[in-house]
């Protein structure tokens, strides 16, 4: 009988997994998603065969993550006091008191922390009592009425938009202002890209912003993007019509416009979105800004305070930013039968296997020539005209500070810590000429 079957696989070929390190760090980062509750053995063997070619069965599947040694919410490894410390710390910057459950258990997920979701809520109600209250439904209603939206799949349609929550108005610190600009895919409300910039009404900027999302995402672009009436997101429009043309001639204008321009509170996906990050990120990065005019430590007239606030506060902003779009790209999308669009998934393996939320869902990018995008990138300036639209300071100060910052031996830069910081590093830059922060 073994004779016949000498693989032990019962006439199949042995599958060709990939390397170990890297097997396992697909597998976690699976257990991570859906609010870190993990993808559906069906979505993991669906998302496996769409990464690295592999089809696999079941029982496979779980001796292999046995073998891997992969941490789920039953097998986390840790003790009831260091799930407790990890909640605690983590809940430090969440400044305005507003991640329920499972915004915790998702954040603790994607730092590995895998806690199951009675156990977040006991740690809560034990350490955070207070902030339940804040979140019960109906506590505060206000926000944007939706509309059903549809798409074909992923690519179909991109919705784009600027957050001016952190701006000169909205401060009041003069000249400080970190403006939001991001874009999510319409099919699986994948968040594609979110940064800081210096100006997000500049059309240049914007243009610069579409053309690292395309280049970011292999040189494809959606089939059509939705933005607001704005004046700065022109040339990324026109751009995108010039790739869409030249890559896809066989998709006529008039039936499948390259564009669509809404008022704001109409672009809801985004506008959507918006509002969720305002509940809770946003928020604490806000109120963390204020803290140093509330305590008087910021002097808006001060050239070296606000050049030094730009240096700090730049990076810290990215890197809430980047937290939260992992968050939100790993986050189950809660099941709504009146729904179009797919739900009960998270957005991240909607976008990778769209069939896994709809069975006629399908890939709508299009791949566009990377010369063009160069040439397009050649005409608003460049690479130089690329650093200027996300540059909050110039090489010269930030070597300075940066030089600072090393010389202090300070501590990693947190939202609980930040002014602290500035004011040391303000200090030892004062003996500088004034004229320089002029």
């Amino acid at each position: 009988m073994s004779g016949n079957n000498p693989e032990g696989h019962n006439g199949r070929p042995k599958p060709n997994y990939p390397a170990d390190d890297v097997f396992r760090e697909a597998l976690q980062g699976y257990a991570k998603e859906n609010g870190g509750s993990g993808l559906s053995t069906d979505d993991q063997i669906l998302r496996l065969q769409k990464q690295f070619g592999l089809s696999i069965k079941k029982t496979a599947l779980f001796k292999q993550k046995k073998r891997l040694g992969i941490i789920t919410t039953r097998k986390s490894g840790l003790n009831p006091e260091d799930e407790a410390q990890m909640l605690i710390t983590m809940k430090e910057d969440d400044r305005a008191g507003l991640w329920g459950v499972a915004a915790v258990k998702q954040r603790l997920a994607m730092q590995g922390v895998m806690v199951p979701r009675d156990r977040v809520r006991e740690l809560l109600h034990d350490h955070f009592d207070d902030e339940f209250a804040t979140r019960f439904i109906g506590f505060a209603k206000n926000g944007i009425v939706r509309i059903p939206l549809d798409a074909l799949g992923p690519f179909y349609k991109c919705c784009t938009d600027g957050h001016e929550k952190l701006n000169e108005q909205a401060l009041e610190m003069g000249e400080l202002n970190f403006g939001i600009y991001g874009a999510k895919d319409g099919y699986s409300s994948l968040c594609m890209a979110i940064v800081v910039m210096p100006n997000v009404r500049s059309e240049q900027a914007i243009a610069h912003f579409f053309l690292d999302m395309t280049e970011a995402y292999d040189y494809r672009i959606p089939l059509q993007l939705m933005t607001d009436k704005g004046s700065e997101v022109g040339e990324m429009i026109r751009m995108h019509r010039v790739l869409r043309l030249e890559a896809a001639p066989e998709y006529d204008l008039t039936r499948w416009p390259a564009s669509v321009q809404v008022s704001s509170v109409r672009n809801t996906p985004i506008e959507g979105f918006w509002r969720w990050k305002r509940q809770g990120e946003g928020h604490s990065i806000k109120d963390s800004l204020l803290v140093g005019k509330t305590v008087g430590v910021y002097n808006p007239s001060d050239p070296l305070h606000v050049k030094v606030a730009r240096w700090l506060w730049q990076p810290l902003v990215q890197e809430r930013l980047d937290i939260f779009q992992e968050y939100w790209n790993t986050h189950k999308i809660s099941p709504q039968a009146k729904k179009k669009l797919p739900s009960g998934k998270n957005p991240r393996q909607l976008f990778i296997a769209p069939e896994s939320g709809r069975p006629d869902a399908k890939d709508c990018s299009i791949r566009v020539n990377p010369e063009t995008v160069r040439r397009l990138r050649d005409g608003i300036g460049g690479e130089e005209g690329r650093k200027k639209a996300y540059e909050f300071v110039d090489d010269e100060f930030r070597a300075l500070a940066d030089g600072t910052y090393v010389a202090l031996d300070l501590p990693a830069v947190t939202l609980s810590n930040v002014w602290e910081i500035f004011v040391l590093v303000v200090s030892d830059l004062r003996p500088l000429s004034a004229d320089y922060f002029s």
